[in-house]
């Protein structure tokens, strides 16, 4: 995505968080991407999805996303866009009920791909508890 002079300045500085990252470890593909958070107890097709997006929110050529990445700090996704931008979009996307709130606090912040994926999960696995017990 082609990104205009405001993006860019507001960018700055996750542009030089990734390529402090990218200097200090090796580029990690997505299907490792995906592995490594399918064997958190993350889904793997919101996995999936998480790498997809994270391409608009990379600004220094050549940074890969790793599992653990803290999406605020290292890719600039605020709270709201998070919320809205990609996680309620991928439970209406797959048709999964959203999580209620106390399922949601049982988790950490989530500030990572592998958070979101594992959020994912136990929102797949409830609703499937849900379709068995009906």
């Amino acid at each position: 995505m082609k990104k205009n002079l405001v993006q860019k300045v507001l960018a700055f500085p996750f542009s030089v968080r990734q390529r402090t990252l990218s200097k200090n470890r090796s580029p990690l593909s997505k299907s490792d991407f995906v592995d490594s958070i399918t064997q958190s107890g993350g889904d793997q097709e919101a996995a999936e999805i998480v790498h997809s997006r994270l391409q608009d929110w990379i600004y220094y050529e050549g940074f890969t996303a790793y599992p653990d990445d803290s999406l605020s700090s290292v890719f600039g996704i605020a709270e709201e866009e998070l919320d809205e931008d990609l996680i309620l979009d991928i439970f209406m996307e797959r048709s999964l009920s959203t999580p209620s709130q106390q399922e949601v606090t049982t988790f950490d912040p989530i500030d990572s791909p592998t958070g979101v994926a594992q959020l994912v999960a136990m929102a797949r696995s409830n609703d499937q508890n849900t379709q068995t017990a009906c």
